[in-house]
């Protein structure tokens, strides 16, 4: 019951709720930005500038004063009560059904929110950690990249700190060669509903040979993980797909709708997680070499045929990045000319057709045959406009009558 009660929160109460409803109580709650809050701090409330911060997204808030971190879950708690009054709560401010479960249910769901709460506590510390003497090199890292301050300040992006002892650490899983010492970047991993579900490390600078570049916990499923979808589900624009934890967060302190994968592979769970959403556009913009290529191109074909529930999805491949990483190329030429960039993107279906004769030698007849094969495989199953999209694409490349096409 405790797994259905996660599921419940995560996939039909939390992405109805934002925190003008669940923390609209708090004393002087403000919007102060592109997806941002603040309020007095409900463990302390006394006078000076609010220092209790929400991000769009992210079901909880952080002072940053007194390092007290609240959720959705415990603010309602604190008004209602435990136990069963809060699955009551939610569900009438959700506006949907409440959850049949026992006090036994939430006591157990309790102890998982609980957790979570730890992770957040954590991360918390690991932010404040950056801007002390202990997270002066991932800092200067950080600069390096060409993150401003003003910029780092709005990421979720911290340093290992004290409070991840030798103890704790294997606790979470964190109790890896190199964790703490040489990868020293804390970067948040969000499930779809936006609650903490552990940290990924980044190795400080380029690692050598043999080094991998990110460190995951132990018992965590990176292939469940699809960071940002909590946050673009509000957005209308399309959901611009990432590889990269950097990416991702930076995108999104600039109001850019980012979904983070973490390779370059969409896995199954991934792809559902994104129908199940209410996205109605994603932008592949994996990287340039052959593997995100290759990644664009499964994504794509499993991303196009229409999903179990009949919702199907447009889907358009990025341009170039000139070999850039997407926090790169926003850093380097802005905000609004990567959106710009992104409007020259094209539906998947015409890049998939493309990528199929890329360096093929149109007068090798088997050569030719094999990526004709190759993309009219690609078609099976596709709804009729990405269909469409193929065989127009074949016509351009190959030079076969559309009508001959038709028939096969």
């Amino acid at each position: 019951m405790g797994d259905e009660l996660t599921r419940w929160l995560d996939e039909t109460v939390y992405p109805r709720l934002n925190h003008e409803i669940v923390f609209g109580d708090l004393q002087d709650f403000r919007a102060v930005g592109a997806g941002r809050y603040e309020a007095r701090c409900p463990s302390h409330n006394d006078g000076g500038r609010p220092n209790f911060s929400m991000a769009a997204g992210v079901p909880c808030g952080h002072c940053f004063r007194c390092g007290h971190s609240r959720s959705w879950w415990a603010h309602i708690e604190s008004k209602v009560g435990p136990g069963r009054a809060v699955i009551e709560e939610l569900s009438r401010m959700a506006g949907v059904p409440p959850l049949s479960a026992s006090e036994e249910d939430t006591s157990r769901w309790k102890a998982v929110h609980a957790q979570t709460q730890r992770l957040e506590e954590i991360l918390l510390a690991g932010r404040r950690t950056l801007w002390e003497p202990k997270g002066t090199e991932v800092l200067e890292y950080l600069q390096s990249r060409g993150y401003t301050d003003e910029v780092i300040r709005k990421t979720e992006l911290g340093a290992w700190p004290k409070e991840l002892d030798a103890s704790t650490a294997k606790e979470l899983g964190l109790n890896l060669p190199g964790a703490g010492t040489t990868h020293r970047l804390v970067i948040p991993m969000r499930n779809p509903a936006g609650i903490l579900a552990g940290f990924a490390l980044r190795y400080i600078g380029k690692p050598p040979k043999g080094v991998p570049k990110f460190l995951y916990p132990r018992g965590l499923k990176r292939g469940e993980q699809l960071c940002g979808l909590s946050y673009v589900r509000r957005i209308k624009e399309p959901a611009v797909v990432v590889e990269c934890w950097l990416d991702g967060e930076i995108l999104r302190v600039y109001g850019i709708p980012a979904l983070t994968v973490g390779s370059a592979t969409l896995t199954r769970g991934q792809i559902e997680a994104v129908r199940k959403s209410s996205i109605k556009a994603v932008i592949l913009c994996l990287d340039d070499d052959d593997a995100g290529q290759d990644g664009i191109y499964k994504a794509a074909q499993e991303l196009l045929r229409e999903g179990p529930d009949g919702h199907t999805l447009r889907v358009y491949v990025a341009p170039s990045l000139s070999g850039l990483d997407p926090d790169e190329w926003v850093i380097k030429n802005g905000p609004d000319a990567f959106r710009e960039h992104m409007r020259n993107s094209i539906p998947a279906a015409t890049w998939a057709t493309r990528y199929c004769f890329l360096g093929v030698d149109l007068k090798h007849s088997q050569s030719r045959d094999d990526a004709f094969d190759k993309a009219m495989d690609f078609t099976e199953k596709l709804t009729p406009i990405p269909r469409s999209e193929t065989l127009a694409a074949l016509v351009e490349v190959v030079g076969i009558p559309s009508d001959a096409l038709k028939q096969e």
